[in-house]
């Protein structure tokens, strides 16, 4: 029960415990059950644990004009390199990797089997 000896840790600095809701027929959701009996507040959603800590939840969005800045470093045609991009954005290799990320998840752009990317 190693689970225990964590909230006991957590209580001792006062830190808030959080556990999730479980079926009381679930073997393996026993602990839960321990850690509501022990006042640990359910949580159902992140949006639980960051009311009770007082944090507003940031909304992701694509702000489409960074995206079409960086959508101006692609040729229409000519694949190009996570490195290439670093170089003439600047940006760091993490930066470009999620940029990337947010432009094919958003099907502008699609991945190539030798790491580069096109227009899509």
């Amino acid at each position: 029960m190693f689970y225990l000896l964590v909230v006991a840790a957590a209580e001792k600095q006062g830190l808030p415990v959080w556990t999730i809701p479980t079926n009381l027929d679930n073997n393996s959701g026993k602990g839960n059950i321990i850690l509501i009996k022990r006042g640990a507040s359910l949580a159902t959603s992140s949006r639980d644990i960051l009311d009770e800590l007082g944090i507003e939840q940031l909304e992701l969005k694509t702000n489409n004009e960074k995206q079409k800045g960086f959508i101006m470093n692609f040729h229409p045609s000519q694949p190009i390199g996570i490195e290439e991009l670093v170089k003439k954005t600047s940006l760091t290799i993490s930066d470009v990797n999620n940029k990337l990320l947010e432009l094919e998840l958003d099907g502008k752009i699609k991945s190539l089997s030798n790491k580069t990317y096109i227009l899509a």
